[in-house]
């Protein structure tokens, strides 16, 4: 049976798992969770942590987008092509960065669907937008240092899918400012697995 990943059409972080998949050309079953909101782990196949992605592949399942691309680049690529278990620690910091961006976006998109009103008003959110910006700041002046020039790796996944979703949220303002973040992602838009995975 084709493994199964739970995800939305938004997500992107299931977007990071599904590029990644279609790099590797590994056939998924695409399952779409409804209500983000929900409190029930089976809604996001089985997660305790009532968030997406989850992966369920034969006996094995797994939960959070780095591990499962790890699981996925270590049963399908061991040569790991797309640079995905042998980050150093620099990098690593660079995708720490990447995923916090996209927590904090996560927090306040969930906070505005489930109806509280005017979040910039309230320290808590003000505090996730702060952490948006502060990660973007640090990605756009050090980030740089570490990325090989025109290599195609994991970190160039997680950028785009933070990037473009940022982008399509319009979550805060004033992203011309990150140039080398939108010119990064910029050199492989095209790219089949990113191209066909964008928010539309």
């Amino acid at each position: 049976m084709k493994p199964k990943l739970y995800a939305t059409p938004l997500s992107h972080f299931a977007r990071k798992v599904r590029v990644v998949l279609a790099e590797l050309e590994v056939p998924f079953e695409l399952i779409f969770v409804d209500d983000l909101l929900s409190s029930d782990p089976e809604d996001f196949g089985g997660n305790p942590i009532l968030r997406i992605p989850t992966y369920r592949d034969d006996d094995h399942w797994v939960v959070e987008s780095d591990q499962i691309a790890h699981y996925i680049v270590e049963k399908h690529d061991p040569s790991d092509g797309l640079h995905v278990t042998r980050l150093t620690p620099d990098e690593r910091n660079v995708l720490s960065m990447i995923n916090a961006a996209m927590a904090a976006e996560v927090e306040i998109l969930l906070s505005q669907r489930s109806g509280i009103a005017n979040i910039e008003s309230e320290n808590y959110f003000r505090r996730h937008f702060k952490v948006m910006r502060l990660c973007l700041d640090w990605l756009e002046a050090e980030a740089p240092r570490f990325w090989t020039a025109n290599e195609f790796s994991y970190l160039d996944i997680a950028l785009a899918c933070m990037w473009d979703h940022v982008n399509h949220y319009e979550t805060i303002e004033g992203l011309d400012r990150y140039s080398w973040v939108s010119e990064r992602v910029s050199m492989f838009a095209a790219r089949r697995s990113l191209a066909e995975s964008a928010p539309t």
